[in-house]
């Protein structure tokens, strides 16, 4: 149910090892929903096309989240907008 995939995507709240952080990120990035990447997002990822999914709002979820997507800079990782 709806209600189910809610709590099963709720946001963690842990804080991203500096070792994986983006240069420069603050240690809260991806602890609450928030738009993390907007104001960097050709610096911290110059390799991408930067569009809409850097004004996306996000946050780290568990692994049981359906809607979850594996983090490319936190193995083991997810998130989800």
């Amino acid at each position: 149910t709806e209600e189910n995939n809610i709590d099963l995507c709720k946001c963690l709240d842990e804080m991203v090892p500096a070792a994986f952080l983006p240069a420069g990120a603050p240690s809260r990035y991806g602890r609450q929903c928030a738009p993390h990447d907007a104001q960097k997002c050709d610096v911290w990822y110059p390799e991408a096309k930067a569009d809409m999914w850097c004004c996306s709002s996000w946050c780290w979820v568990g692994g049981a989240c359906p809607d979850k997507k594996a983090s490319s800079i936190w193995p083991g990782h997810y998130y989800s907008s």
